[in-house]
This record gives C-alpha cells, structure tokens and sequence, in this order.
C-alpha cells in the first residue's frame, strides 16, 4: 500500500478544525511524523499557564482538577477524558509539555484569534514558536510581552486588545496600526498619560477604575483637536454607576448642547439625555449618547467625531 505524500497529506489534513485533525493524527504513526510541516489553522486559540484551546478541542491541567490533565472536544458532544499528570512533572511543567506536544515543531501556524489568559509568567513556550495571526487579545496585559510568537507579517491587526503600559503607548505602532482597538482600563487615570491621545479611528475602553476624568480628557482632547470624520471611542466599565456618574457631569458641562440627534442609526437608552458638542475649529462636531449593545451586558457611552455641515 502506497503512503501519502506530502501534497496528499496536505489536501487530507490542512483544514481539519484541530479537533479532529488532532484525532485523526493520534491514530496513525505514518501522519503524526510528517502532520507538524502540514500548516495548522485555527479560528480561536486561548493560551494560559495551565490551559490550551484550539476552537472545539481544550487541554486543562492543574491542581484544581485533582492532578489530571483533562481534555475536551465539542462537537455535536461534549467528550471530556481525564488522565493523571506524569508523576515527576508539576502542573506547570506538564503544560510546558503539552505546548510543546501541540504546537512545537510547527512551521505555519494560522490563527484568526488568539487569546492570552490570566497569568503569563510561568509560560514556557515552544522553541521558534511563530504565530500569524488576524487578532490579538492580551486580556489586561500589555501586548508588548507576546512580540515573540507573533509574526510580523500579521501587523497591522483587525483587532487588539490590551491593557495600557508607558508613557508613549499611545505612540506604538502596533497600537495606532490597529483596525480596532481595544484597551483594557486597569489604572489610575492619573497613570493614563497620553492615552487619550490616541489616533485610531475605533476604540473601546473597557473600564475597571470607572474613570469619569478619564472620559472627559477625551472630550477635551476633541475638541481643541479634531479626529478623523466617523472616529468613534466607547466606554464600558465594571462600575455599576459610571453611566449615571459620567452622565451627571456631562449633563453639567454641555446641558446647552443637548440633542435628538436624529438620523443617527444607533439604539439610543432613550431614558438618556443625547449632545451635539462644536469643536473650537468649529469644522466638526462631537456626538455623545449612550446605547445598550448586544455584546455588552453594560451600557456603553459613544462618542463619535463628525464633520459639520
């Protein structure tokens, strides 16, 4: 019986969802040794200290799971399979183990969404591990500390989420070149400089501090320095009350600027008082309202900057 080839191998397996790329490669020797120069694509990857994801297929091992390694695959089924960890590897050591298994050895690997969990410290990666992706998401860590698994050739991004580090973040080119921009509020605003300076035509603040001064540097920002038109930032934040806060303020500062804006195809709160504030160049104008959006439990206040006419 003739073996595949590596063009044949390639056809069989490249676009496998890993789930059951990972099955079929585990049953047979012959595939297993030639699978990792076959290029890997994955929708989403989810990397932490003691977990591993590839879209429907997951890896866990820790403490926590009474020192079993379990593993997991969704399909039309959840399968899960618990085994114990190798007696002389900790926690940590077997996930080193697992990454290595798993993405090691790989020359292109494809990936649409790559996620960074949690702790990052005790992350040994594979030698030469290279990622090419389309989206970054570092969680509330600074994306500077995954430059070396992530390719080049992958800037600029669709989408990068991060949290917010340095005085010149907002300088960045990875940051600026960014289509969407998401930054991850974890300061003080008085630990924020310069980071409402930033250019891109879309970003979204996610909040943990419930900066109301951070929102108005913003504000302030536009309007002695006009954006591009359609520029866009919104603001979510865990704080139960930063809408009602936020909106107290503004209601004070620009309550001779209220507005229906009517035209606007947004889901308004109507319960939410809506303003078309003039820059000082008065070349453009900044809307501000408030929408519930569906992929955010928490209302989310918009400002957008538009040409005027």
């Amino acid at each position: 019986m003739r073996r595949l080839t590596y063009l044949s191998l390639r056809c069989v397996v490249e676009f496998l969802d890993p789930a059951k790329r990972i099955y079929i490669i585990s049953r047979c020797s012959h595939l297993k040794r030639m699978e990792k120069i076959v290029p890997l694509h994955v929708k989403c990857l989810k990397i932490d200290d003691d977990f591993l994801s590839l879209d429907a297929f997951s890896i866990s091992c820790s403490i926590a799971y009474e020192h079993e390694v379990k593993f997991e695959m969704m399909h039309n089924t959840k399968k899960e399979i618990g085994r114990p960890f190798p007696m002389h590897l900790s926690p940590l050591e077997t996930e080193d183990h697992l990454l290595e298994y798993y993405l090691g050895g790989r020359t292109k690997i494809y990936v649409d969404l790559i996620q960074f969990e949690n702790s990052i410290a005790d992350i040994t990666y594979p030698e030469n591990l290279m990622f090419k992706v389309n989206k970054l998401d570092a969680g509330s860590h600074y994306f500077g500390y995954f430059f070396s698994v992530i390719r080049q050739d992958s800037y600029p991004l669709k989408m990068l989420r991060t949290g917010n580090e340095g005085v010149n973040y907002h300088m960045s080119t990875v940051v600026r070149s960014a289509e969407n921009l998401i930054v991850v509020v974890d300061k003080p605003v008085y630990e924020m400089q310069g980071i409402h300076k930033l250019l891109n035509k879309y970003v979204s603040f996610e909040d943990n501090y419930g900066n109301i001064g951070f929102v108005l540097r913003v504000i302030s920002e536009w309007m002695n320095n006009s954006r591009e038109n359609g520029t866009t930032f919104s603001f979510t934040s865990t704080h139960d009350n930063f809408i009602e806060d936020i909106m107290t303020q503004l209601n004070e500062l620009f309550n001779g600027y209220k507005h229906d804006l009517e035209g606007v195809d947004e889901q308004f709160m109507p319960d939410k008082p809506r303003f078309l504030v003039p820059i000082l160049e008065d070349t453009a104008k900044i809307q501000i309202y408030v929408i519930q959006s569906e992929e955010s439990p928490k209302p989310k206040l918009v400002l957008k900057n538009i040409l005027s006419l």
